[in-house]
Order: C-alpha cells, then structure tokens, then sequence
C-alpha cells in the first residue's frame, strides 16, 4: 500500500475511536463543572497529576517500547509480551514496597490506595493499548478506548450524583475503567497465551530497558513541563486556582486528543518510513500537514470558545474562557515537538528526547517560579508555552542528523498572522468585530486547504 495512503488510513482508524472518545470527554467535563466546585475540581486534578507523575516511573518507560518493539517483525511477540510483564511486576512490587512512605501525606492520605489501583490500571491498559496498535489489533485499539471512555463517563456520574466523597469515588471509578477494558483487549489479542513467565529473557529485558528507561525520565520531565504550574499556582494562589487552570486545560485537551489521532497513526509510519531513501521529503510534508490541520483547529475553538464554555460550564467556571486562547497556542508546540520527536523513537536514539525534554522542564520550572507569584495563571501560562517552544527547536536541530524537516514558511507566517488577528479580536470583546473572525477563519480553512492540495500535486507519493 502507498505510504501517504497508509498514513489516511491509519489516522481514519484511530479517528473512529477518538472521535467518541472526544465526545464523551465532552460530557465528562459538563459532569465536573456542574458537580465540583472549583476548589474541589482544583484538588481532584492535583491526585489525578500526581498518579499520572508516577506511572511512567513504575512502567519504567515500557510503554513506548511495547509500542516500538511490536512494530519489530524481528522480535517475537510472546517473548515481548513476556518480558514487559515481568518488567512491570516489579514496578508493581516498588510500588507496593515504598506505598508506607505515603504516610507523610496527612489529608492526602485517603488517596494512596485508590492511586496505586489506578496506576496498576493504567499499566494494564495502556500496555494493552500500545500492543494492539503496534500489532494491527485496530479494531481491539478502538473498542478498548471507547469502551474506557464510556465505562468512565458512566461510573464518574454515578460517582458524583450518589456518593459524598466525590474525590476519592472518581478514582475508584477511573480504576474500574481502565482495568475492565484492559480485561477486554486481554482477552481479544489472547493476551493469556503470549504471556509466559518460562519465555524470561535478560538479554532482552536489557535491550527493552536500554530503550525505555531514557523515556522514564523523558515522561517525568514532560510531566514537570506540562503540569508542575498546577503545583505552583495551589501553593501561591489557592486551589481555586487550580481548578480555573484545569478547566481551561480541557478544552486545549480536546485538540490534542485530535492531533493525537495524527500522531498515533504518524508513530506507526514513521518506523516504517525511516530507512526510506526520501524519507526527508515525506517526514516534511506530513509536518507541514500537521502545522495546517492544527492551526485550523485551534482557529476554529478560538471563534467559538465561548458558546462552547457556556454549554460545558457552569457561571463558576465561566471565566475561565479567557486563558483558553493562549493555551491552544501552547497546545500547537506542544503538538508539533511530540511530531518531531518520534524521529527519535524512530531512530531508537531516546536519549535525545530525555535531553531536550529535561531542558524545556527545567526552563519551565524556572520561569514558573518567576512569573507565577506575580502574573497568576497567565504565568503557568507563559511558562509553559516557552517551555513547547524551546524543546520543538532543540528538537528539530537534534533530529536533523536522523531526519530534515523542511517547513512551508509561508503557510506558517499565514496562520501566525492568522490567529494573532482572531486574538486581537476575540480579547477586545465587541460582539459586533467578533463577527468578523467567522470570516477569518473561512479564510484560514480555504488557505490551508490549498496548501494541502499544493503538496499532494507536487508529490506523487500522493497518488501514486
């Protein structure tokens, strides 16, 4: 099959699935906004952040490599399978050996237990996720997510309308979904039969280890760069801060969950592709792609992100609408550095993902410290966004010795202009002016749509 064709067809795939599960995020949040307050949104989100800082610690970065080695035809699938499960039960058992340590939480305290299902959960599911989509398992990859996203969404409700400690139900809702849908891929790529304790590899486990530990602390960078402003907003600001901040993340979170759909399926490709001759003309124009399908998503919640926060939210949470805009921008880097790092994974060099990501962590440390204390959320805000940026242009000066991206500039300098106008009048706040971003958006959509046709006429990898 033609590899621009394979590409369209794995994004049509994993679109499927995501599509549901956007709209099912959809009412997730609805179900928060109108149950939470936002201090208690607030601490909910600082529990949920800090499982998800822990599970690529006790994974020990394993869930790239599921991803990566199954798309190996050279390594069997039983001796994969195998040995990532051994590799994990001992993350399971670390995890059980120092949960006394927990003890110093106080009032958090309640919460270690449900964490550490969550986290085992988690495991499961997302082993199982990166198996079948490296495998071909698309069809098990898809039910699997909808399955979760539903069993959430459903258990999430009940937790909220029936029970009085919202908080600590929700996790326990969060753990039964994953681990229930996790059963189901288990069962459906017979998952009982690959996994055999006899089939211990040392030799393997090193190699899995020698690629995946770099991406342990690789995640828990990303995780200081994404999400440590949280930690300094609740402790300058309160945690009503931290739930404004989280329910403006939300919406950013719907795209990248759409960009995602790109980018599981770029992952797959970008293995397969990577030994070909002109691997720099095709890596380049799906960057280029992406730069407009992004941009255009991102215009298109600007011009409407406020009819939308007033269907998923409630007036506490309303304000919130402002911080929205500069994060989807932030969301655009966040996008197009995750793109430009799978030439790493591609490569099976990642240890420049770890360096680059350390780098955009400690920035994002720094400037949060900085700018936090006195410009609030706007600071998280500006931090983090820094923060995408400096590790997208590392990255694509690190990755130009495995992969030369070559970027259409002028599409590029059309969305900068592009967006900095919907902003500019999205913030004057005149209902009359606002009118006028619907036609700039037109404009965006049809302008990237020709560049799109553009690339597909100058290379017959298109068609061909």
């Amino acid at each position: 099959m033609n590899r621009y064709k394979k590409l369209l067809q794995n994004i049509l795939i994993f679109m499927f699935g995501n599509a549901f599960i956007k709209i099912i995020l959809f009412f997730t949040i609805m179900l928060y906004t109108r149950h939470f307050s936002v201090e208690e949104f607030g601490k909910y989100e600082m529990v949920l952040q800090t499982i998800n800082l822990l599970l690529p610690v006790f994974m020990f970065g394993t869930s790239e490599a599921v991803l990566r080695y199954s798309l190996d035809f050279k390594i069997k699938d039983d001796i994969l399978l195998s040995n990532i499960f051994i590799i994990n039960c001992v993350g399971i058992i670390l995890l059980v050996v120092i949960s006394p340590l927990m003890l110093f939480l106080g009032t958090w305290l309640k919460y270690t237990v449900v964490g550490m299902l969550v986290i085992f959960s988690q495991m499961w599911f997302t082993c199982g996720q990166q198996y079948a989509k490296g495998s071909g398992y698309n069809t098990v990859f898809i039910v699997a997510g909808i399955t979760e996203a539903l069993l959430q969404l459903s258990l999430v409700f009940l937790s909220l309308v029936f029970f009085n400690d919202k908080i600590l139900t929700c996790l326990y809702a969060i753990f039964v979904s994953y681990f229930i849908a996790g059963i189901y891929m288990f069962i459906k790529m017979n998952l009982i039969n690959k996994i055999q304790i006899k089939l211990y590899d040392l030799t393997f486990i090193k190699e899995v280890l020698k690629y995946s530990l770099p991406l342990m602390p690789n995640s828990i960078c990303w995780w200081i760069m994404t999400t440590m402003n949280r930690y300094f907003l609740g402790y300058y600001l309160g945690l009503y801060s931290v739930g404004l901040f989280a329910i403006a993340t939300k919406i950013p979170a719907l795209i990248s969950v759409a960009s995602n759909v790109i980018f599981q399926a770029w992952q797959i490709s970008a293995v397969e592709e990577y030994d070909a001759a002109d691997k720099n003309i095709f890596f380049s124009n799906i960057m280029n792609i992406c730069v407009s399908v992004i941009s255009c998503m991102v215009a298109i919640v600007i011009v409407f992100v406020k009819p939308i926060m007033m269907v998923i939210s409630t007036e506490d949470y309303f304000l919130a609408w402002i911080y929205i805009p500069p994060l989807l921008i932030a969301t655009i880097f966040s996008a197009l550095q995750s793109f430009v790092g799978t030439n790493y994974m591609a490569a099976k060099a990642t240890n420049g993902a770890l360096y680059t990501t350390v780098l955009g962590a400690v920035l994002s440390v720094i400037l949060n410290f900085l700018l936090v204390p006195f410009y609030g959320i706007y600071g998280a805000i500006i931090a983090t966004t820094f923060s995408y940026i400096v590790v997208l242009g590392t990255r694509l000066l690190g990755t130009r010795k495995y992969v030369k991206i070559i970027f259409n500039r002028a599409i590029i300098i059309f969305n900068t202009f592009g967006l900095g106008v919907l902003l500019i009048i999205l913030y004057r706040g005149e209902s009359t002016v606002e009118k006028v971003n619907i036609l700039i958006l037109v404009v965006m959509l049809v302008k990237n749509y020709k560049m799109v046709l553009l690339l597909r006429e100058k290379n017959k990898g298109f068609t061909s």
